[in-house]
């Protein structure tokens, strides 16, 4: 799935993070629902989040679900699932009033 975004950097999947485990990549999602995901308060595990391949299009989505405001001035890291061992970087509402994460992956 790495090599699948990396190649389709404009395109936003469906992510899931379930706490204290792994970040697991879905299918290609609209722009519309990966905002969405990342406004979700949903509670439970694991976590709907969203995906794409750079930062700006991980921090348009974190601004869109912040309501027009700015995400967290840095992203955060967290650790992934792929088999590289990636560090996968995201960003979070604005005061992180949801629990989701507009994910992208950092090119070396």
């Amino acid at each position: 799935m790495y090599d699948i975004i990396r190649k389709n950097p404009s395109k936003y999947y469906a992510a899931y993070t379930v706490p204290g485990d792994n970040i697991y990549i879905g299918g290609q999602i609209s722009y519309a629902t990966a905002v969405e995901r990342v406004m979700s308060m949903r509670n439970g595990t694991p976590y709907w989040d969203s995906f794409t391949a750079n930062r700006t299009n991980a921090a348009k989505v974190a601004r869109a679900a912040s309501n027009g405001k700015d995400p967290a001035p840095w992203p955060d890291g967290e650790i992934g699932s792929s088999d590289e061992g990636e560090q996968y970087w995201h960003y979070h509402t604005n005061g992180r009033k949801t629990k989701g994460h507009s994910f992208f992956i950092l090119f070396k």
